[in-house]
């Protein structure tokens, strides 16, 4: 296999296809997500080259795989410093990327990633120190970054940002507050009926619940 240190796996929606991230494939690529559909692979690449703190976000084409995988990577654009995960939109619209190292929240305009990837870009919301890993609350009308504080800056603090998606989207504030968490928040998980969310603490060796109904 390719890279070391694996990070995630995501599975067509077919069972054909295992999507694994590893650090040191390419630049380290470490965080991918599957459209609703199934139709299209997103991932998020640390360095855009060795020499740049600058990511990017690759679209991936999954039908055309199975015919020419060479041509597969249908486009790339640029995703902030040290991009780590992203998600996308139930209603496949939107594509948010957590930039780890510029502390910011990324929204992507799905359709413009391929038609017109210099303008996909729709807001960047600042968020807290180092995000991973993120998650969709609310019927999807809120979004919350897990802000590790990987790196253990002076001054800082690991936590939860909750951010008000519609308000990012039209430019308005969005940040709506943060919730504590333990060291090194890392990953998420949403019950099934979307009223708790599970957080893990990779330092802290727990996993937090935290009831959406709190949330700011």
């Amino acid at each position: 296999m390719p890279g070391k240190e694996a990070i995630e796996v995501t599975v067509s929606l077919d069972d054909k296809y295992a999507f694994a991230s590893y650090l040191g494939s390419g630049f380290s690529v470490v965080g991918t997500a599957l459209s609703p559909d199934g139709c299209t692979l997103y991932a998020v690449n640390e360095q855009i080259c060795i020499s740049s703190t600058q990511g990017s976000l690759s679209i991936i084409g999954i039908k055309t795989l199975d015919v020419s995988p060479v041509e597969a990577l249908l486009s790339n654009v640029t995703s902030g410093c040290g991009p780590v995960r992203t998600i996308v939109s139930s209603d496949r619209k939107t594509v948010l990327v957590a930039a780890r190292e510029s502390n910011h929240l990324l929204a992507f305009d799905a359709a413009k990633l391929l038609s017109d990837p210099g303008e996909a870009l729709l807001a960047s919301v600042q968020v807290g120190t180092s995000p991973v890993g993120s998650t969709f609350a609310r019927n999807e009308t809120q979004i919350l970054t897990a802000d590790s504080n990987r790196f253990n800056y002076t001054n800082a603090t690991s936590g939860l940002s909750v951010v008000n998606i519609q308000a990012a989207l039209t430019g308005k504030q969005a940040m709506l507050g943060r919730v504590p968490t333990g060291l090194f928040s890392r990953e998420f998980a949403l019950s099934p009926d979307g009223s708790v969310v599970l957080v893990a603490d990779y330092a802290s060796n727990e996993i937090q619940t935290v009831d959406v109904a709190t949330l700011p």
